[in-house]
């Protein structure tokens, strides 16, 4: 019984030690978003989301600068919602969005040089698909940003052609985190290699002695 209390205290040393999990959701109606643009604020999930937005992201919400955002025309122009995050281990980051109207998602953090565009999408399928992001981060901390465009995205004035001036406006965003799998180090798997074959040598030696 000794011998194979020895063995599993071996592969127990042996073992990579798993790192703190950073399995986080940074999904819009469960992360905090701040928003900041012609109206600025901390996001708010939309309780009627407009007829036209056709997009939808498993267990997110549409946000906007208020709760009334899906029916309520909002100044033009660009509206930035933003969620920190701070990570300790390698991870995965995965995701989509949809917007009203386009958008693009950006990432910044202490690990990466300057800004990273993870996606973007298009006034003429903001919100009726999903745009799919992804990246895979080191430690450290990081802010996840979508820059939301409201209005018609023609390329005219405000109040000359209908719709560029106010509109109803939000983000629906679905994100994750995942830390990568640890894969151990060839010096623990000779070590856990070792370890077993010296105590099947010390269990063969017992077995003829006796």
């Amino acid at each position: 019984m000794r011998v194979y209390q020895a063995l599993a205290f071996i592969a127990i040393a042996a073992a990579p030690v798993a790192a703190m999990a950073d399995n986080l959701n940074l999904s819009s109606g469960t992360a905090t978003y701040s928003v900041t643009g012609p109206v600025s604020g901390t996001a708010a999930v939309i309780t009627s989301p407009n007829a036209a937005w056709t997009a939808s992201i498993s267990g997110a919400q549409w946000i906007g600068p208020n709760a009334n955002s899906g029916y309520t025309n909002l100044p033009n122009g660009g509206y930035v919602y933003t969620t920190m995050f701070t990570l300790t281990s390698t991870s995965d980051l995965s995701g989509s969005f949809a917007s009203d109207n386009s958008a693009s998602a950006v990432l910044t953090g202490s690990t990466i040089s300057g800004s990273d565009l993870l996606g973007a999408n298009t006034y003429a399928d903001s919100y009726t698909t999903v745009t799919p992001f992804s990246a895979i981060l080191g430690p450290g901390t990081y802010t996840l940003s979508f820059d939301v465009e409201n209005g018609s995205g023609l390329p005219t004035g405000p109040g000359t052609d209908g719709n560029s001036d106010a509109g109803p406006t939000g983000l629906l965003v679905g994100a994750t985190t995942v830390t990568a799998a640890a894969t151990p180090e060839p010096s623990s798997l000779a070590l856990l290699g070792t370890g077993i074959l010296g105590a099947a040598g010390i269990a063969r030696r017992r077995l003829f002695s006796r």
